[in-house]
């Protein structure tokens, strides 16, 4: 078992993405009709302004948030990352945006047989085309700019440059930070985004795991991709310019896993609601109406 203490290593090791890139164009070039039929990422921009945005993650604590979310949703944005999709709508909560950020023909699983038709879907245009295939209310694509530029670049070409892009993120939840700050929500917070498992058997055969002390003092394990993650998101909060300033507020109410630091404010679900009542227009109606 290794420690967090490994942190920058396996960190590297996690943004390796190279083996995949291939792939990830060839889905790319699979999509290109259904791209140029449907909406690129920039439409997003300010059409939530000020609305207090939640990213909800598929972490083993997001049981303990989904019963208060439950009452009062219509008041907030929801951007709900693949894997919690299920959990969510089986406790009758529907959010307006489904997010996606991997290339894999087993993301199509989460969804199937879901009333995905009722989303709003938010992916890269490499995501796998089985996704593509179900059902949406709205699709809408932006390329992920990626360390190999070489990449990116290709994944431009491909798109005509017609689709914009977001910094790559490393996990659903970061990308759905990233299009919730894109919206204009604020503030923004986490919860389900444990970034960890507290037992180790929830772990493929094929992870490395890593020990850490979780929120509650206890011992959960993490996995390269998750460490990963919650490194970028910070990198990404110290060199933004409107959270520096104070401008953006971000949160984060897991109330588990290892995703807290002096960056971001960590409090309970009830207490974000009481202090950030969330909006009593329509959020669906400002939706639609930005994305004419």
């Amino acid at each position: 078992m290794k420690k967090r203490s490994d942190a920058l290593e396996k960190t590297y090791a996690a943004s390796d993405t190279r083996s995949q890139r291939a792939g990830w164009l060839a889905n790319i070039r699979a999509n290109r009709q259904i791209i140029f039929n449907n909406k690129d990422a920039a439409i997003l921009k300010g059409i939530l302004k000020n609305i207090p945005g939640i990213v909800i993650g598929a972490g083993p604590s997001l049981a303990k948030n989904l019963h208060q979310l439950r009452p009062v949703q219509k008041r907030y944005a929801l951007f709900c990352c693949d894997r919690a999709f299920k959990s969510v709508v089986a406790c009758e909560i529907t959010p307006q945006f489904v997010v996606v950020c991997d290339a894999q023909d087993i993301v199509a699983d989460f969804f199937t047989g879901m009333p995905t038709g009722e989303m709003i879907l938010l992916c890269p245009t490499f995501v796998s085309p089985k996704v593509l295939a179900l059902k949406w209310k709205e699709i809408v694509f932006f390329n992920m700019l990626d360390a190999d530029t070489s990449f990116s670049e290709a994944a431009m070409n491909l798109t005509d440059h017609k689709v914009g892009m977001i910094p790559g993120t490393v996990i659903a939840g970061n990308t759905a930070f990233v299009l919730a700050k894109l919206t204009g929500c604020n503030p923004v917070t986490f919860i389900g985004c444990d970034m960890s498992m507290k037992d180790m058997t929830d772990a493929s055969p094929r992870d490395i795991l890593f020990e850490s002390t979780g929120i509650d003092g206890g011992t959960v394990y993490s996995v390269p991709g998750y460490l990963a993650g919650f490194d970028w998101l910070l990198r990404y909060l110290r060199v933004d310019q409107d959270f520096r300033a104070g401008r953006l507020k971000v949160y984060n109410c897991t109330e588990g896993g290892i995703m807290y630091s002096d960056d971001i404010q960590g409090m309970p679900l009830i207490e974000f609601i009481e202090k950030y009542p969330g909006t009593g227009g329509s959020i669906r109606t400002r939706i639609v109406q930005g994305l004419i």
